[in-house]
This record gives structure tokens, sequence and C-alpha cells, in this order.
């Protein structure tokens, strides 16, 4: 019987863990910096490293979710992770570091691919979009938890054994809940969406690709690189540079939970564009924060929480025009990788010999840019809809409204 139950519960219990799992490494870089003698510019290859674990692992894992053997090798990422964290914590090079986030990186690209897959595999076509964005919640109540047990443990500790420790706790939860789920059987895009011609599917998944470059970029610059910017900042005397880390996931959390609630009543694409535009101008915001530390606060709260919907809403909206199988779902965690790892270790390089004051700019950059190719995402859907609605529909049904998948497009 307890085999029957639903997996969601288990899915979202993994999703906050991911998001312990790739969020700790800005609130504890300074302090790993300091245990092994790296430069603020070497801090950009430790998240280099992270970065090149979890593209590479995204490209490689597809075949074990679509072969059916999801929720165990899930479980083996979450033990992946509490090793390394371990190892990470008795580092004394910065190779070691950097070695153990690329084993970071890789098992947070298999839940990502993981999570995200078998959820769409789950839940009914119409529930998707607010599903995915709940999803992505629980991601943000780990990240929001992050910083302040970061900053706790290496208080308490000079070290990341307890964030280990919590890890471990989680993932004993996440195997009790496995267990007790059924497994999604495997879904293959071709069978649910064979209307759609392979050279306009080919163009819309580089044009999803493209914004999941762009918008992690962004995204994880912000992430990453908030604790150190604080750091020069002065924030007055309601806070700390961990507290406004914390502040950033709260917004990202709250712009999710916005998201869910959006979800279920509009179209995710229309949502997403939205959230584009806001989090462009919260970045605008940012540019002023030097000159008042008000603004740092209310700014960043801001950008998360229009960067929060981003993610998930992307994905339902992907899964709307082309659908998601496990090679699909990689090949749009890699290229959002990807864009983790060039934007943030560039970003490290530039901050490293033009101060931290230029981190509002890269991110503002980052923003109009995901807000472009969000739009670009667009009319290429667009264009798909009306070859599949003029093309390959029947004639005495081409004027019937359109199926709620394409109701994805807005």
């Amino acid at each position: 019987m307890h085999a029957q139950r639903p997996p969601r519960p288990a899915y979202l219990v993994a999703f906050v863990l991911l998001g312990v799992s790739l969020s700790f490494v800005g609130p504890a870089m300074t302090h790993l910096r300091h245990q092994v003698g790296a430069s603020l510019g070497q801090g950009g290859w430790i998240v280099a490293g992270q970065s090149i674990g979890y593209i590479a692992t995204s490209m490689a894992v597809a075949h074990r979710f679509d072969r059916g053997h999801g929720h165990r090798t899930m479980l083996q990422a979450m033990a992946l992770v509490v090793g390394a964290v371990l190892l990470i914590d008795r580092a004394d090079a910065l190779w070691v570091v950097v070695a153990g986030f690329a084993i970071v990186g890789a098992a947070a690209a298999t839940t990502d691919v993981g999570g995200n897959t078998l959820l769409v595999w789950s839940e009914p076509p119409e529930r998707a979009g607010t599903s995915l964005n709940l999803l992505h919640l629980c991601f943000g109540i780990g990240a929001i938890a992050t910083p302040l047990l970061v900053s706790r443990s290496i208080d308490e500790t000079d070290g990341l054994v307890p964030v280990a420790v919590a890890i471990a706790i989680g993932a004993t939860a996440l195997g009790v809940l496995l267990a007790r789920s059924r497994q999604p059987e495997p879904r293959h895009v071709h069978e649910h969406h064979a209307t759609v011609e392979p050279r306009v599917r080919a163009r819309i998944l580089v044009s999803v690709q493209v914004f999941f470059f762009v918008f992690a970029g962004a995204e994880a610059t912000m992430a990453v690189w908030v604790t150190t910017w604080a750091e020069d900042l002065d924030l007055g005397r309601i806070g700390s540079p961990a507290v406004l880390t914390a502040v950033f996931w709260v917004g990202f959390t709250a712009g999710r939970l916005a998201a869910v609630m959006a979800t279920r009543r509009h179209a995710p694409l229309p949502v997403l564009v939205l959230a584009c535009g806001a989090s462009t101008a919260a970045a605008a915001l940012l540019l002023g924060a030097g000159a008042a530390p008000a603004v740092a606060w209310v700014g960043t709260a801001l950008v998360g929480f229009a960067l929060g919907p981003q993610f998930a809403t992307m994905f339902a909206v992907a899964d709307g025009m082309i659908g998601l199988d496990g090679r699909t779902t990689s090949r749009i965690v890699a290229a959002a990788g990807l864009g983790s790892l060039a934007v943030p270790a560039a970003t490290g390089w530039l901050l490293g010999r033009f101060g931290t004051d230029l981190l509002p700019t890269i991110v503002l950059i980052g923003a109009a840019g995901s807000t472009a190719t969000a739009l670009a995402v667009r009319a290429v859907g667009r264009g798909r809809r009306t070859a599949t609605l003029g093309d390959r529909v029947p004639r005495d049904r081409r004027h019937a409204s359109p199926s709620h998948r394409d109701g994805a497009l807005g």
C-alpha cells in the first residue's frame, strides 16, 4: 500500500536539500578562502568546480531517469553531498575544495534533473506549472536556511560539519519517503508532442536553453557573491551580510510562492515575462545601494522576489511547448549549469579587479538579457502554435480553442 503513495512529497523534500546543497558555497566562501589561503579571484574557481560537476552530470544522468531508476539515483546523490561537505570541511588546499564542490555540483544536477522530470511525469499536464513552482519553492526554503545554517556552523565549530549533519538528516527523511512512494513511469516526448515538427522543436529548445544560460548566470551571480558584496557595504545597524543573503532568499522564495498562486489562474508564459521585467527593474535599483543602506535591503529582496518564479515557470513553458523527458530536461539543466559556471566565475575575476561595487551592474545586465530571451521564446513559441494549428489540425477544427498545453504560450 505504501508503494502507491504519490511521490510529490519526496520530490519537495529533495528540493529543500537541493537548495541547501547549491547555496552554501556563497555564505561559506570567505571562510573557505581563509581556510586554504585563496584570493577573491580564486574563489571563482570554487564556483567553477561546482558548475563543472553540475554540467557534466546533467548531460550524463538523463538515461538513469528515462530507464526508470530515478528514486535510487536521487538518494545516492544526496549521500554524495554529505560526503562532499565533510571533504570540503577537512580541505587544506584549494584544489580539494574545488573537487569537493564538483561532487556537490554533480549530485545537485542529478537531483535537479530528476526532480523536474519525475514531477512532470507524475502530474497531469494542467497542474505542471503550479507543481513545478511548488517544487522550486522548496528549493528556496532550503536556500533561505542555508546562510544562517552556515554562519552558525562556522561560528560554533569553525567548520561545516553541522551542515553535513543537517543534509544527512534530510537525506534520511528523503529515503523514507521515496521507499513509500510510487515511481512515475518514464514518458517519452514523441508520445505527447507528436504534432511538433522536429525542426520547430529544436528551435524552441535552443531558445529555452539560451534563456536558462542567461537567467541562471544572473541568479547564481547574485546568490554566490551577495555575501561578499555586502561585506563591503555599510548595512547600518539592522543586520549582517549573512542576514542580507537570507533576505535575498526570502524574497526569492516569496516570488516562487506568488508564482504558485499565479500559475493556478494564468498561463505560465505571461507570468514569466512579468517576472523577467520586474527583475530588471529591481536590479537597476541596486545600483544605488552604495549610497543608501535601505536600498541594499529593499533592492536585494526585490531582486530575489522577481528571480524566484523564472526557473520553474520556464520549465512549465517548455513542457507546454515541446514536452519534457529526461534527455530534454538534462539539456536544459546543462544550459543553466553552464550559465552558473561562466557568469559567476567571470564575476569573481571582475570583482577582484574592479571592486565589489560592480556586482549590481552585472546582475542588471543578466536580468535584462533574461527578459530579452524570454520574449524570444514567446516569439518562437507563437510560430510553433501557428504552424501546429494551421498545418496539422484538420480544417474543421482550426478555429477551435487551443488546448491547455497551448495555453502555456500565453
